[in-house]
């Protein structure tokens, strides 16, 4: 699930446990969402475009199942 974003954290050489520290979450927890066992939620998902850097990348391609 979320290969966009997925592909996003691998062109920028973002690491899951970067990415969770970031979101003040477990490895496991953002594992769970990435692979669709849970849901992100709207902050969660706005902090991830931002940590990102890349504000014109919309959520709709980020989140795209």
């Amino acid at each position: 699930m979320f290969n966009n974003l997925k592909a996003e954290l691998t062109r920028r050489d973002i690491r899951v446990t970067d990415l969770a520290g970031e979101l003040k979450m477990t490895c496991k927890t953002l594992n769970n969402k990435l692979a669709g066992k849970s849901d992100f939620d709207l902050i969660e998902m706005k902090a991830i475009r931002r940590f990102l850097s890349k504000p014109t990348l919309s959520l709709d391609y980020l989140f795209e199942i």
